[in-house]
Parts: structure tokens; C-alpha cells; sequence
């Protein structure tokens, strides 16, 4: 399409920062058109992909006359989800990738963007007429994160791209590979924070129960100590 050709001479004019361009444009297949995401979530770079693309009509981002908080969020429309869907289809809508127990990935393809993608989470070795090899590392994985992709979105493109031989399979991607992939993510989020307020000192024990009882049932409890209330 045009607006594939457009993106091509985009992508190709900032070759210089093209990774961290598709790793953006791998995301994109995994957002919901419509729905808002923040751009804080971004690096400075990203954004100013963001920013370039509202010309194309790929991403929507509100004036500043919405608000503050609008203003912060950015909107990827139904356009730009279906252009980095069919980006990863070949015409006969077959995927790609062979994806093994032991984590050595086969892509049976000669385009580059595909290989593109498939480099932002995975070590490419070997590069054939039609296929080439590589292998999926805690060190790939990890540099997929910087660029803001998930464990999640890894295995959603691996599913969704496997090989046609490997769809007769009850799992066309090994359950190892998937929950080695999820825990390499969860390394990097053992703690979290989250804001919250400490109610103290309250004045009878009764009002420290009907308090604590509300913030259960409103689903906002996170502890209580009765005895240092």
C-alpha cells in the first residue's frame, strides 16, 4: 500500500535509529486502537516517532486544549494495528517461524522487516536463501525490554507467526519456551510500587474496623496492624 511505502521511506531516512523504530512498530500489533497509552512509557526517541506519524494518520495525540492528562496519552488508530499485522503475513497468510524446545528459532523468509522484528528478541546466527537461524537468549529478551516490548507480546508474535507444520501440533510453541520467556520478564519486576495513603490514629477501635472494612470491600485494602492503630 502507499502508506506501507510511505512508512518504508521513514524507516529508511532514520536507518540510523531503526531499531528502536521497529521495536515501536512491534508494539503496535498488540495495542488496542482507540484506548490511550502514556507516552512516559516511551523513551524521547519513540516519541518523536509518535509525533512524526500523526501526519500518516497512524497515531492520534489530543491538543493540549483536552487537558492536561489527554494530552500525555497517545492513540494508535485501526490503521496503524492492521499494517503491522500484515507487515508478518505472507499471502497465503502462513507464519514463518520454527520455533524449538531448546530455543533456536527457524525463519523461513527472505523479508527483511520480518527479520527485523524477529531480531529485536532474538540473536540471528545464520542467514540462507529462505531461512535463517538464531536463538532466543535472557541477553536478546532483555534488550527487547529496553525498547519497551513484554514477555507477553514475544509470545503472542511467536504464536501468532509459526510455521504452518507446526500449527498441527496441540501447542505450536513449547510451553518452556513461553514460561522461560514470562520469567526472564518477571525478573526485572520483583518489586513494585504502588502510591497509597496511611490512615492512623484513629479514635475508637470501632471506627478502625469500619474503616478497614470499607477499604476491603471497595477493593483498595493493602494492610492494617489493629494493634498500632
Amino acid at each position: 500500500t502507499q502508506l506501507w511505502t510511505l512508512l518504508q521511506s521513514y524507516i529508511n531516512y532514520k536507518k540510523s535509529n531503526k531499531t528502536e523504530m521497529m521495536g515501536l512498530l512491534f508494539q503496535f500489533g498488540f495495542l488496542t486502537p482507540g484506548k490511550g497509552y502514556p507516552l512516559s512509557s516511551l523513551s524521547q526517541l519513540q516519541i518523536d516517532f509518535i509525533k512524526d506519524w500523526t501526519d500518516i494518520g497512524l497515531v492520534l495525540i489530543p491538543s493540549q486544549t483536552g487537558g492536561a492528562e489527554k494530552s500525555n496519552l497517545f492513540y494508535v488508530t485501526r490503521v496503524a494495528v492492521n499494517l503491522t499485522n500484515n507487515i508478518t503475513k505472507d499471502t497465503k497468510d502462513e507464519g514463518f517461524i520454527i520455533t524449538e524446545n531448546n530455543f533456536h528459532v527457524y525463519a523461513y523468509t527472505n523479508s527483511t522487516v520480518k527479520l527485523a522484528l524477529l531480531s529485536l528478541f532474538t540473536t540471528l546466527i545464520y542467514r540462507l536463501p529462505n531461512l535463517t537461524t538464531g536463538m532466543i537468549t535472557r541477553e536478546s529478551v532483555y534488550r527487547s525490554f529496553k525498547y519497551g516490548i513484554s514477555g507477553e507480546q514475544i509470545n503472542n508474535f511467536l504464536r501468532k507467526n509459526a510455521h504452518p507444520t507446526t500449527r498441527t501440533k496441540e501447542r505450536p510453541l513449547s510451553l518452556s519456551v513461553t514460561e522461560q520467556v514470562n520469567l526472564w520478564d518477571k525478573e526485572r519486576q520483583r518489586v513494585r510500587f504502588d502510591k497509597g495513603v496511611l490512615y492512623s490514629n484513629f479514635v475508637t477501635k470501632d471506627v478502625f474496623i469500619m474503616a478497614e472494612k470499607f477499604s476491603k470491600s471497595i477493593g483498595s485494602f493493602l494492610w492494617s496492624n489493629e494493634h498500632n492503630r
